[in-house]
């Protein structure tokens, strides 16, 4: 099948909680009038860690997912992936209050089906090609353009029980990449052309720039190296040895944060792999020559023409730095050097700011209040108390280490 330009491709959830009886026809009676369906799946999941599944599916690392199970049921569910050739667009907010485009058709019937079935969560739906293209991946274990590919696209029901892609493991390097691909959004800051070789002489870490480091975990299944707070190395397991990462974001100052998110707005896909345009990667080399390495090594000089007049550089990238009104930063992960010295002296530099997130930290918003005090000490939830009012509200205040446990 290929895909109409004018149409999307949306997938729905009914958990167990929506399933049997005339709540459940009538759903699947509303989604067949308004949508075409072009493949169901009837999923089982294993019961062991499906917080850890549900994580996986919906690329959020939180608590959450322990009131989710609760709620909804650990069975059977029922996948449907259809096309709406009519799509509505307009701007609604998502679960984690980030404003989105959706496809309103989609988000109108979801809130209609979840009152059908009484339960507030019991159905789920993507709402635009983006958060389509993450749940076939972590389902299925393949691309939007794979499932569309398919010759059975024609509303059919299959058997699941395969866990998210995640869970099953990661092949192989090429594997993995073809997946994150369609889940969240990086850079390889450099030498992408190593990546997918068995041993690199020259870097043996693969350095990515991710726009979302909660939502880049859930779905990679990285693990952090250190506890500490801002190290940016972490672990992920391929092909059965774990493969060393370091996660940068556009927060961390290991760029300017308005470079950095630009970095990702114009990234291009080369050989399997996102990367910088051609441009920022000339800069962002040469900014992280000077401004990370006390010296440069040879194999970053050979990569400029005319590094031996380094003063004709240095003034090349200050100009090039403020005409887009650039900074240079210094990184929070304090394993990252930085020498200021060694870049031009007409560059802005932006001081390190007291970091309160360590000692305190707070969120509020309609419906909670979070107040974390040391929320990254070695001792565990020193004292905790979770309320939820009327399941409207809740409070979480902690001093310690925050563990997450079921909100009362």
């Amino acid at each position: 099948m290929k895909k109409n330009e004018t149409s999307v491709i949306l997938l729905f959830v009914l958990w167990e909680s929506a399933r049997g009886g005339d709540a459940e026809q009538a759903v699947l009676a509303d989604i067949n009038s308004k949508f075409k369906i072009l493949k169901q799946f009837e999923v089982l999941w294993t019961q062991e860690a499906w917080e850890r599944h549900l994580q996986s599916f919906y690329g959020l690392v939180s608590p959450v997912w322990q009131i989710k199970r609760l709620r909804n049921g650990t069975g059977a569910f029922r996948v449907i992936i259809v096309e709406d050739s009519s799509p509505q667009w307009g701007e609604r907010r998502d679960m984690r209050g980030r404003k989105d485009i959706v496809d309103l058709n989609a988000w109108n019937a979801k809130k209609i089906y979840r009152k059908l079935v009484g339960v507030k969560d019991g159905v789920h739906s993507s709402v635009n090609e983006r958060e389509t293209r993450q749940n076939i991946a972590m389902l299925l274990d393949e691309s939007l353009d794979e499932f569309l590919a398919r010759k059975d696209l024609d509303g059919s029901i299959s058997a699941l029980t395969s866990l998210p892609a995640v869970e099953c493991g990661w092949r192989s390097l090429e594997h993995f990449f073809s997946i994150i691909n369609e889940c969240t959004s990086y850079i390889v800051l450099r030498n992408a052309d190593q990546v997918f070789k068995a041993k690199s002489d020259l870097h043996t870490d693969i350095d990515l720039l991710v726009s979302n480091i909660n939502e880049f975990i859930a779905f990679s299944g990285a693990v952090k190296v250190k506890s500490n707070s801002h190290h940016a190395a972490y672990l992920i397991n391929i092909a059965g040895y774990p493969v060393k990462f370091d996660l940068r974001t556009p927060e961390d100052g290991y760029y300017d944060a308005l470079w950095a998110q630009e970095m990702l707005d114009s990234r291009v896909l080369k050989d399997g792999l996102y990367v910088p345009s051609p441009e920022n990667a000339k800069w962002s080399l040469l900014y992280h020559a000077l401004a990370h390495k006390k010296s440069v090594s040879a194999d970053y000089a050979i990569l400029f023409d005319s590094w031996d007049k380094r003063n004709v550089l240095c003034e090349k990238l200050a100009h090039w730095m403020n005409s887009h009104a650039y900074k240079a930063t210094f990184p929070l992960d304090r394993k990252v050097t930085f020498y200021p010295d060694n870049l031009p002296k007409n560059i802005t530099i932006r001081r390190r700011k007291f970091d309160i997130k360590p000692y305190f930290n707070m969120h509020l918003s309609s419906k909670h209040i979070k107040i974390h005090i040391f929320p990254y000490c070695r001792i565990p939830n020193i004292f905790r108390i979770q309320i939820r009012i009327a399941s409207l509200f809740k409070i979480d205040f902690c001093l310690g280490l925050v563990r997450d446990t079921i909100i009362l």
